[in-house]
C-alpha cells in the first residue's frame, strides 16, 4: 500500500513508499547539502533502516534523524552564584553522545509554572552532524510562530504542522500537499 503525505497520521510509523515520496519531493527541487528528518517520539528501527537506505541513494552529503520526545521526566535550571531559576529559551544541555535537553520555550514565555524541555536524540546516517547546530535550529523552528513572532513554542513548527495536518485527517478533512 502506497502511503501519500497527506495521508500520514500522528502515531503511524513511515513506510518506505512515504519516505521515499518525501524525499523525492524535496530532491525535485535539487540536492540539499545536509537533510535532518524530524520525529515526534520514538523512530522504531524499521524507519531508521529506511531511512537510511533512502539516503543512500542520494547525494545529500550530511543527514540524521532527530526524536524529540515531550514527555520527559527531566527539568532544567539556571544558578547564578546561590540562586537557582527556571531556564531561558534556547537553554540546553548535552547530556550523552546522542542526547541534548533544550528549553525552546523559557520563563520569559511563560507565567506560572517551570517549562518542560524536549529531549532531542539524534541520530547520524552520513557524513558530519554538529549536534548543537542541530539543537539550534531546532530552537530556531519554534520561533516560527505566525500569530507573534516573538514567541517560541515549546515544539518546533515542522512538529506543530504536522499535528494540525493529522488532526485535520482525523476529522475527515483531507489535503494534497503542503499545509499552507
Amino acid at each position: 500500500m502506497e502511503t501519500f503525505p497527506s495521508e500520514i497520521a500522528e502515531g503511524e510509523r513511515l513506510d518506505r513508499s512515504a519516505l521515499e515520496r518525501i524525499l523525492s519531493m524535496i530532491l525535485s527541487g535539487g540536492t540539499p547539502q545536509s537533510f535532518v528528518l524530524l520525529r515526534d517520539g520514538d523512530v522504531n528501527p524499521t524507519e531508521l533502516e529506511t531511512f537510511r537506505q533512502a539516503i543512500k541513494r542520494t547525494e545529500i552529503r550530511d543527514s540524521a534523524v532527530v526524536w524529540i520526545k515531550k514527555n520527559i521526566p527531566h527539568r532544567l535550571f539556571r544558578q547564578l552564584d546561590e540562586e537557582i531559576s527556571k531556564p531561558l529559551s534556547g537553554d540546553h544541555l548535552r547530556i550523552d553522545k546522542e542526547s541534548i535537553l533544550l528549553c525552546s520555550a523559557g520563563a520569559e514565555e511563560y507565567e506560572h509554572g517551570t517549562p518542560q524541555p524536549r529531549l532531542l536524540r539524534i541520530t547520524p546516517i552520513r557524513g558530519d552532524i554538529n549536534f548543537v547546530k542541530v539543537a539550534q535550529d531546532i530552537f530556531y523552528l519554534s520561533y516560527l510562530n505566525w500569530g507573534s513572532p516573538r514567541h517560541s513554542y515549546a515544539d518546533p513548527a515542522p512538529l506543530r504542522l504536522a499535528h494540525k495536518q493529522a488532526s485535520l485527517l482525523a476529522e475527515g478533512i483531507g489535503g494534497v500537499g503542503p499545509p499552507f
